[in-house]
Protein backbone atom coordinates (compact mmCIF):
# COMPACT_ATOMS: atom_id res chain seq x y z
CA UNK A 1 0.00 0.00 0.00
CA UNK A 2 1.48 3.20 -0.86
CA UNK A 3 0.93 6.07 1.37
CA UNK A 4 1.70 10.08 1.22
CA UNK A 5 3.93 10.54 4.39
CA UNK A 6 5.10 14.01 3.61
CA UNK A 7 1.74 15.66 2.83
CA UNK A 8 1.85 19.96 2.83
CA UNK A 9 -1.64 21.75 3.95
CA UNK A 10 -2.28 25.76 3.47
CA UNK A 11 -1.51 25.95 7.76
CA UNK A 12 2.59 25.25 5.86
CA UNK A 13 3.16 29.01 5.25
CA UNK A 14 4.71 29.16 1.65
CA UNK A 15 4.75 26.26 1.19
CA UNK A 16 1.24 23.84 0.89
CA UNK A 17 -1.89 25.61 -1.16
CA UNK A 18 -4.81 23.05 -0.28
CA UNK A 19 -7.14 22.68 3.20
CA UNK A 20 -6.95 19.77 4.89
CA UNK A 21 -10.38 18.82 3.62
CA UNK A 22 -9.16 19.06 -0.26
CA UNK A 23 -6.16 17.09 0.41
CA UNK A 24 -8.22 14.16 1.78
CA UNK A 25 -11.15 14.59 -0.73
CA UNK A 26 -8.77 13.73 -3.37
CA UNK A 27 -7.03 10.70 -1.44
CA UNK A 28 -10.09 9.49 -0.92
CA UNK A 29 -10.91 9.97 -4.86
CA UNK A 30 -7.30 8.42 -5.52
CA UNK A 31 -8.05 5.67 -3.92
CA UNK A 32 -5.54 5.51 -0.98
CA UNK A 33 -6.51 4.28 2.22
CA UNK A 34 -3.97 6.22 4.35
CA UNK A 35 -2.80 10.04 4.35
CA UNK A 36 -0.18 11.56 6.46
CA UNK A 37 -0.31 15.15 6.73
CA UNK A 38 2.94 16.86 8.12
CA UNK A 39 2.90 20.68 8.04
CA UNK A 40 5.85 22.46 8.79
CA UNK A 41 6.49 23.21 12.78
CA UNK A 42 3.03 22.58 13.38
CA UNK A 43 -0.38 21.20 13.59
CA UNK A 44 -2.53 23.26 13.26
CA UNK A 45 -4.51 21.46 10.43
CA UNK A 46 -4.51 18.29 12.50
CA UNK A 47 -8.62 18.55 14.31
CA UNK A 48 -9.58 19.34 10.69
CA UNK A 49 -7.88 17.01 8.63
CA UNK A 50 -8.72 13.95 11.18
CA UNK A 51 -11.93 14.96 10.94
CA UNK A 52 -12.14 14.74 7.28
CA UNK A 53 -10.61 11.50 7.04
CA UNK A 54 -12.61 9.80 9.49
CA UNK A 55 -15.66 11.00 7.51
CA UNK A 56 -14.13 9.77 4.05
CA UNK A 57 -12.90 6.41 5.59
CA UNK A 58 -9.29 7.19 5.59
CA UNK A 59 -6.46 6.33 8.15
CA UNK A 60 -5.50 9.66 9.42
CA UNK A 61 -1.59 10.05 9.74
CA UNK A 62 -0.93 13.01 11.86
CA UNK A 63 2.62 14.53 11.97
CA UNK A 64 4.90 17.26 11.67
CA UNK A 65 7.91 18.72 9.88
CA UNK A 66 10.13 19.84 12.83
CA UNK A 67 12.73 22.82 11.90
CA UNK A 68 16.15 21.48 13.28
CA UNK A 69 18.53 24.54 15.30
CA UNK A 70 21.71 22.29 13.50
CA UNK A 71 19.88 22.74 9.96
CA UNK A 72 17.20 20.94 8.10
CA UNK A 73 14.51 19.36 9.49
CA UNK A 74 13.37 16.00 10.81
CA UNK A 75 9.22 14.44 9.80
CA UNK A 76 7.86 12.92 13.00
CA UNK A 77 4.74 11.36 12.60
CA UNK A 78 2.42 10.35 15.72
CA UNK A 79 2.53 6.58 16.40
CA UNK A 80 -0.40 6.75 19.59
CA UNK A 81 -1.25 9.23 21.82
CA UNK A 82 1.68 9.67 24.46
CA UNK A 83 3.26 10.67 20.65
CA UNK A 84 0.95 13.29 20.11
CA UNK A 85 1.00 14.83 23.65
CA UNK A 86 4.83 14.46 23.22
CA UNK A 87 5.06 16.44 19.70
CA UNK A 88 2.79 19.04 21.21
CA UNK A 89 4.70 19.75 23.89
CA UNK A 90 8.17 19.43 21.42
CA UNK A 91 6.52 22.24 19.73
CA UNK A 92 5.42 24.37 22.70
CA UNK A 93 8.83 24.16 24.29
CA UNK A 94 10.64 25.17 20.81
CA UNK A 95 8.30 28.19 20.26
CA UNK A 96 7.88 29.51 23.68
CA UNK A 97 11.45 30.07 23.54
CA UNK A 98 11.92 31.97 20.45
CA UNK A 99 10.64 34.68 18.74
CA UNK A 100 7.62 34.12 16.48
CA UNK A 101 8.92 32.03 13.20
CA UNK A 102 12.11 31.10 14.70
CA UNK A 103 11.48 28.18 16.51
CA UNK A 104 13.89 25.08 16.09
CA UNK A 105 14.28 21.92 17.77
CA UNK A 106 17.69 20.64 19.47
CA UNK A 107 18.63 16.79 19.71
CA UNK A 108 18.45 16.97 23.77
CA UNK A 109 14.62 18.48 22.96
CA UNK A 110 13.95 14.94 21.16
CA UNK A 111 15.57 12.96 23.94
CA UNK A 112 12.66 13.80 26.25
CA UNK A 113 9.52 13.63 23.63
CA UNK A 114 10.39 10.94 21.26
CA UNK A 115 8.50 8.23 23.39
CA UNK A 116 5.33 7.34 20.82
CA UNK A 117 6.51 9.38 17.52
CA UNK A 118 8.31 7.70 14.46
CA UNK A 119 11.14 9.76 12.69
CA UNK A 120 11.70 10.04 8.99
CA UNK A 121 15.59 10.84 8.21
CA UNK A 122 15.90 13.64 5.22
CA UNK A 123 19.34 14.63 6.08
CA UNK A 124 21.87 11.16 6.41
CA UNK A 125 24.28 13.32 9.05
CA UNK A 126 21.01 13.19 11.15
CA UNK A 127 20.52 9.24 11.18
CA UNK A 128 22.86 8.60 14.14
CA UNK A 129 21.33 11.51 15.85
CA UNK A 130 17.84 10.38 15.71
CA UNK A 131 18.74 6.67 15.74
CA UNK A 132 20.04 7.27 19.12
CA UNK A 133 17.08 8.84 20.82
CA UNK A 134 14.05 7.24 19.23
CA UNK A 135 13.62 3.66 19.87
CA UNK A 136 13.93 1.08 18.42
CA UNK A 137 12.18 0.47 15.06
CA UNK A 138 11.13 4.01 15.04
CA UNK A 139 13.52 5.89 12.92
CA UNK A 140 13.96 5.43 8.72
CA UNK A 141 15.95 6.74 6.24
CA UNK A 142 14.37 8.22 3.12
CA UNK A 143 15.83 7.90 0.12
CA UNK A 144 15.89 11.47 -1.69
CA UNK A 145 14.97 13.02 -5.05
CA UNK A 146 17.04 14.97 -6.55
CA UNK A 147 19.21 16.11 -9.84
CA UNK A 148 19.79 12.72 -11.79
CA UNK A 149 23.43 14.45 -12.16
CA UNK A 150 23.86 14.16 -7.79
CA UNK A 151 21.81 11.20 -7.30
CA UNK A 152 24.01 8.39 -7.81
CA UNK A 153 26.39 10.57 -4.82
CA UNK A 154 23.57 10.86 -2.55
CA UNK A 155 22.20 7.45 -2.94
CA UNK A 156 25.85 6.02 -1.78
CA UNK A 157 25.75 8.69 1.53
CA UNK A 158 22.17 7.43 2.27
CA UNK A 159 23.21 3.61 1.84
CA UNK A 160 26.39 4.22 3.82
CA UNK A 161 24.30 6.21 6.43
CA UNK A 162 21.82 3.15 6.77
CA UNK A 163 24.57 0.66 6.60
CA UNK A 164 26.29 2.17 9.67
CA UNK A 165 23.17 2.80 11.61
CA UNK A 166 21.58 -0.03 10.83
CA UNK A 167 18.33 1.80 9.79
CA UNK A 168 16.00 0.86 6.83
CA UNK A 169 15.29 3.17 4.28
CA UNK A 170 11.48 4.47 2.72
CA UNK A 171 10.94 5.84 -0.43
CA UNK A 172 10.48 9.73 -1.06
CA UNK A 173 7.31 11.45 -0.97
CA UNK A 174 6.40 15.29 -0.65
CA UNK A 175 2.93 17.02 -1.96
CA UNK A 176 1.31 19.92 -1.09
CA UNK A 177 -1.61 20.14 -3.21
CA UNK A 178 -3.62 17.79 -5.17
CA UNK A 179 -5.37 20.14 -7.18
CA UNK A 180 -4.62 21.61 -10.57
CA UNK A 181 -6.71 24.90 -9.77
CA UNK A 182 -4.69 25.17 -6.87
CA UNK A 183 -1.18 24.17 -8.17
CA UNK A 184 0.05 27.73 -10.09
CA UNK A 185 -0.77 29.25 -6.62
CA UNK A 186 2.02 26.87 -5.31
CA UNK A 187 4.53 27.44 -7.96
CA UNK A 188 5.44 30.33 -6.74
CA UNK A 189 5.30 29.62 -3.11
CA UNK A 190 9.31 28.73 -3.00
CA UNK A 191 10.11 32.21 -5.10
CA UNK A 192 7.65 34.34 -2.74
CA UNK A 193 9.89 32.68 0.59
CA UNK A 194 13.43 33.07 -1.23
CA UNK A 195 12.42 36.53 -3.28
CA UNK A 196 13.16 35.14 -6.11
CA UNK A 197 11.58 34.79 -9.88
CA UNK A 198 10.23 31.80 -10.29
CA UNK A 199 10.72 29.50 -13.17
CA UNK A 200 9.26 26.17 -12.70
CA UNK A 201 6.40 24.99 -15.10
CA UNK A 202 3.93 22.75 -14.95
CA UNK A 203 1.24 21.73 -12.51
CA UNK A 204 1.13 19.73 -9.29
CA UNK A 205 -0.19 16.45 -8.94
CA UNK A 206 -1.00 14.17 -6.20
CA UNK A 207 0.05 10.47 -7.69
CA UNK A 208 -2.72 8.42 -8.59
CA UNK A 209 -1.60 4.60 -7.63
CA UNK A 210 -1.13 3.51 -11.18
CA UNK A 211 1.48 6.21 -11.50
CA UNK A 212 3.50 5.13 -8.76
Amino acid sequence: MYVELHTASAFSFLEGASLPEDLVAAAANLGYEALALCDRDGVYGAPRFYQAAKQAGLRALVGCDVSLADGGRLTVLVENRQGYQNLCRLLTRMHLRSPKGEGRATWDDFAHFAGGLIALVHNPSHARHTRDRFRPGSVFIELQRRAASRNSLIVERIDCAAEATGLRCLPPTAYATPLSTRSRSLTPLPACATRRRSTVPGDCWTRTRSAI
